[in-house]
């Protein structure tokens, strides 16, 4: 091998210098600069050509080496020169090697500059924050959870959002702008990296942040990239009340992630939350909207607040001490929730009040209201005696990956003797119809293959009778707005037939994309579940609250008190002025809690959290919200 020469060295180290970037090549630049100054001046006072000063000496060496200085930085101070020509030669040497100097020294901060800006458009800068929230990974529901989060926030000017994925930084701030169309998304930070890196959750400051949301991109491996996302944020150790929120649609999934991240995780069973939210909507339209308002942050949501103002007191009278809240359970101090407990529960020291509010400042003590100022509004023939339930029909039109956990929760829902006529396009496998129908006991099901779609099977079905109709997608099948589409063609195809028959059913469907929402509610749709919507929308309420998992699997759950629309007549009579403080009463008597009312006339959301004072004037048809048992 041939020896290098002292060229191919130098090469060598000229190349190292300059793969150590901007800087040292200034650095380098500065010393030569000095050197260069240094040898000039040294050069003029050595040959005895420095020009003098005004008092007709010499000037001294500091003095020649700032006057080469400035002709270095400004050529244009050449031409005052005057002396020998060895001095005008040597000045025009140090400003020609200035002029080399200077464009050379613009170069690179230029080029400096513009790579600054390509790594900051790279999204690999650090962010400096603590106490924000982290979402890793990039879907439809990462804007669903930034648009909740500002909204719960906006009152908070340190509020910032910082999201990782594996995406161009810039093409993500630009989708944050279009969809999210806030002036407040300058809190919402974007940072190009892999969620499953060590490193790269160090740019996002994962380990200072008060709340991290694992939101990995639908594909096959999601659930497995969850689990190495998780993994990754348990190895970079935890900093204070840091926990993580994600979802999965399996059991055995979840497991491992509270294996892997012990108690600093909360899980969202998204698949399961939403088939509870489907088999108690189905059979009561207009409870979706409920759940739509307390799920979101835009009206009303569920806080947990503290309860020393009413410590001592019964839970029935601390229902009329909040004005601008309504309690609907105890946190003890034991850590135990309690939904709709009983009226005569004493609330202890350390207990927290659970309670529907616009905001948290809201659950506060405004005095005990012991009476109402006319008890005559009060409904008086509300009957003890339990009524004898029947058995109910439900038509499910589709299959889809929570179809059989909706199938397990209306199961506790419905009386005995209800059945379950299941139309799908494909047969169902035998081993998915035999897990979905195991331990049912009061629910018969029968599984028919066809075309939902199908007008004539659809009157068909009518003709057998159903009370409760419910559209469901199959992504598998198709995709998002082909699957909306056709339940867009059913909905229709039900609505005519509700008007042509005297027949009186109600219709829920399931709403893929969100922009849809309008066409399927002009179809003549009760309730609309849009299953990507509420899984996020409980993961940013979990973000937020870590607590409020629980009150919500509580509220999910058959055991126990669940949101119901009931008639209004049954708790205060018809056609006279009552304000809800009456209402309260009246439902408090029957050991429920009246949470908000919905009008028949009107088709808006139920009101939730009424201003307790306004009177209201209900009708037939109109139904109050309320916690109960049944």
């Amino acid at each position: 091998m041939r020896r290098p020469t002292l060229r191919d060295r130098m090469r060598y180290r000229f190349d190292t210098l300059v793969s150590r970037g901007t800087t040292a090549l200034i650095v380098c630049l500065w010393l030569a600069s000095v050197l260069l100054i240094m040898a000039v001046a040294a050069f003029v006072i050595g040959m005895g050509v420095a020009p003098l000063d005004s008092s007709g000496r010499p000037r001294a060496f500091a003095e020649v080496a700032w006057m080469c200085l400035m002709r270095t930085l400004d050529p244009g101070t050449m031409g005052q020169d005057a002396g020998p020509w060895t001095f005008l030669l040597a000045m025009l040497f140090i400003t020609t090697c200035g002029i080399f100097i200077g464009g050379t020294l613009i170069g690179l901060l230029t080029a400096g500059i513009e790579q600054r800006l390509q790594e900051m458009r790279k999204g690999r800068s650090q962010v400096v924050e603590f106490g924000h929230v982290v979402v890793l990974g990039w879907s439809e529901q990462v804007f669903v959870v930034l648009r909740e989060l500002l909204w719960a926030n906006e009152s908070d000017p340190g509020f910032r959002a910082a999201v990782l994925a594996d995406l161009d930084k810039v093409e993500m701030e630009d989708e944050v702008r279009r969809r999210l169309d806030r002036r407040d998304v300058q809190k919402v930070v974007c940072r190009t990296g892999d969620p499953t890196d060590l490193k790269d959750l160090q740019i996002v400051n994962a380990d200072a942040a008060r709340a991290v949301a694992v939101l990995p991109a639908d594909s096959a491996d999601r659930e497995a990239r969850t689990l190495q996302a998780v993994m990754a944020l348990s190895a970079t150790g935890q900093s204070g009340s840091r926990y993580i929120v994600t979802e999965t649609s399996r059991p055995e999934t979840q497991q491992l992630l509270e294996q892997v991240a012990g108690g600093d995780i909360v899980v969202v069973e998204s698949l399961d939350l939403v088939a509870g939210l489907a088999a108690q909507t189905c059979r009561q339209p207009g409870l979706a909207a409920v759940y739509q308002d307390l799920l979101d942050f835009e009206g009303n949501e569920i806080y947990i607040g503290h309860a020393r103002d009413v410590s001592g007191s019964t839970f029935g009278d601390a229902l009329l001490a909040f004005a601008d809240a309504i309690p609907i359970g105890v946190r003890r101090a034991t850590g135990a929730m309690e939904l709709n407990p009983a009226m005569t529960s004493r609330l202890a020291d350390g207990d927290a009040l659970i309670a529907i509010a616009t905001g948290p400042s809201d659950v506060r003590f405004t005095g005990f209201q012991r009476h109402i100022s006319d008890a005559t509004v009060i409904a008086s023939r509300w009957s003890h005696v339990p009524r004898e339930r029947r058995a109910e029909r439900t038509l499910l039109l589709g299959w889809n990956d929570w179809s059989g956990r909706l199938l397990r929760h209306l199961d506790r829902f419905v009386p005995a003797g209800s059945s379950v006529v299941v139309i799908s396009e494909q047969p169902l496998e035998e081993a998915v119809l035999s897990e979905a129908i195991a331990g049912l006991e009061h629910l018969s099901v029968d599984a028919r293959v066809g075309s939902a779609s199908d007008r004539r099977r659809l009157e068909a079905l009518a003709q057998e009778g159903f009370d409760h109709a419910l559209v469901v997608s199959d992504v598998r099948r198709m995709n998002p707005d082909a699957a909306d589409a056709r339940s867009l063609v059913i909905l229709l195809h039900l609505r005519e037939i509700a008007a042509r028959s005297a027949q009186r059913f109600s219709v829920t469907s399931e709403i893929l994309i969100e922009k849809n929402r309008e066409v399927l509610l002009a179809a003549g749709v009760d309730d609309l579940i849009s299953s990507a919507q509420v899984s996020s929308l409980m993961i940013t309420q979990v973000i937020q609250n870590r607590e409020i998992s629980r009150v919500f699997e509580a509220i999910f759950h058959p055991a126990g008190s669940e949101f119901y629309l009931k008639p209004a007549e049954n708790y205060v009579n018809l056609g006279v002025p009552v304000d809800f403080y009456s209402v309260i009463v009246a439902a408090r008597e029957h050991s429920e809690i009246a949470v908000g009312y919905r009008l028949a006339h009107h088709r808006e959301a139920p009101v939730l959290n009424p201003v307790k004072t306004d009177r209201v004037v209900f009708q037939p048809g109109d139904r109050l919200v309320v916690l109960a048992e049944d």
